[in-house]
């Protein structure tokens, strides 16, 4: 019951930062496969750090988040603009950019510490609980390794469709998935997605980067 509302709690918040995840955010269909397949008594929701991956996330994030944006959303973008796709897509990190830019030129830093603490808490606690703990974790039941973090990726990329965010997104996913399936804890890709938001964030707050990926 406790995960229950905890999840009822955090899906809600979230669901206003990314309106995609409206359509996973049931706390009666979550909270009962939870019971049903006996995922947390299976110790699916841990979030034990082991030693030494601290330094690992660190690493994989040092790497993996120039590649992703700038490289891999620079080529993915172009790639949308080739074949005319990228008008037709939704963009759903466009209200948050505004939202920040309005924040920062009224000087609201309050508000933009909320958007901090949604983005880089409350967000990917949501996200990285359902997508490894529930959706990737079920899947290892029924399909091999490698069909499992294809389709976890493909399925979270999807979720946060927007122009250039497919390829990057998808890549970051089977980092998260990789980084679960290694470590049977959320801790190291709730730490690496928490990052990948706060870079996000810095860039747009700090460079004045216009898109969230």
């Amino acid at each position: 019951m406790g995960w229950s509302v905890a999840l009822a709690v955090v899906g809600v918040a979230t669901t206003a930062q990314t309106p995609q995840a409206a359509a996973i955010a049931s706390d009666e269909v979550l909270g009962g496969a939870v019971r049903h397949l006996g995922l947390e008594a299976a110790g699916h929701f841990r979030f034990e750090l082991q030693p030494g991956m601290a330094s690992t996330v660190a690493l994989l994030a040092a790497v993996a988040y120039p590649l992703a944006d700038p490289a891999m959303y620079n080529l993915w973008l172009g790639v949308e603009q080739a074949v005319g796709m990228s008008p037709l897509l939704p963009d759903p990190g466009s209200g948050l950019v505004a939202a920040l830019r309005d924040c920062e030129q009224a000087g609201d830093g309050v508000s933009v510490a909320l958007h901090l603490a949604a983005s880089c808490l409350v967000g990917p606690f949501w996200e990285e609980t359902f997508w490894r703990g529930f959706f990737l974790a079920s899947m290892t039941r029924v399909l091999p390794l490698p069909a499992c973090v294809a389709l976890s990726s493909a399925s979270f990329a999807a979720l946060h469709l927007g122009p250039g965010n497919l390829l990057p997104i998808a890549a970051l996913s089977a980092t998260c998935d990789l980084l679960y399936l290694r470590t049977a804890s959320l801790a190291a890709p709730l730490a690496f997605h928490a990052g990948w938001n706060a870079y996000q964030l810095a860039g747009i707050l700090l460079l004045g980067k216009e898109a969230f990926v």
